[in-house]
């Protein structure tokens, strides 16, 4: 069964009732996902493709897909690579997780009560899956945070979510933690400027190699 992720922010688990030459037809909870709307289906079978897509009709339950484009999971599974990455992060209490995440994901500001928003070194790895940087405030494993992630072209920003994956401790001086997150809710435009930075950056490289 595939995921979409939806902008805005969204992850939806679908069922694929059609493939055909003009696209998708999914199946989905009724009234989640409106037409128009950009959409990146993400099949958990490895040799299918990440696919971008608009819906261009909804009935129910039923989603039409029309296909953007493609990319073979080689191109979507990039290894991370290391960037100016502009972020800021809030680590949002359990209890308040699903409270703080709507407000946020609406467009709303989080009440001042909510934690410090941290702000790391822009210097970090990425993917379009997710964020591996050093901060000097710990995290735990599991804990869900609040994101704001600039564009990589400095244009815009977006909201998104995240869940910790790994935060450890790193010598025995000051206190520095290397911290990892899964991007769990970024708006589908966001997953594809990474996805292109990324491949921006490997093309780069290799040139550089190369000459």
């Amino acid at each position: 069964m595939p995921r979409t992720a939806c902008s805005p922010a969204q992850i939806l688990q679908v069922t694929v009732r059609l493939h055909d030459a003009l696209g998708y037809e999914v199946e989905a909870a009724a009234g989640t996902v409106a037409p128009d709307s950009n959409v990146v289906l993400d099949f958990s079978d490895p040799d299918l493709p990440l696919v971008r897509a608009r819906v261009t009709s909804v009935t129910g339950d039923r989603l039409r897909l029309e296909v953007v484009e493609a990319r073979s999971r080689d191109l979507r599974e990039f290894p991370r690579m290391s960037a100016g990455i502009n972020i800021r992060y809030l680590r949002v209490p359990q209890a308040r997780s699903d409270e703080l995440s709507k407000l946020w994901l609406a467009g709303s500001d989080v009440p001042a009560d909510a934690g410090t928003w941290r702000e790391p070194d822009p210097l970090m790895e990425f993917s379009a899956s997710g964020l591996a940087f050093e901060d000097t405030a710990a995290c735990e494993v599991g804990e869900h945070v609040l994101l704001e992630l600039q564009s990589p072209d400095g244009d815009g920003s977006w909201r998104g979510l995240g869940r910790v994956v790994r935060a450890d401790r790193q010598g025995d001086g000051e206190p520095l933690w290397s911290i990892a997150l899964a991007l769990t809710g970024l708006p589908a435009d966001a997953v594809q400027s990474l996805l292109e930075f990324t491949v921006q950056l490997q093309e780069r490289q290799s040139g550089e190699a190369g000459a």
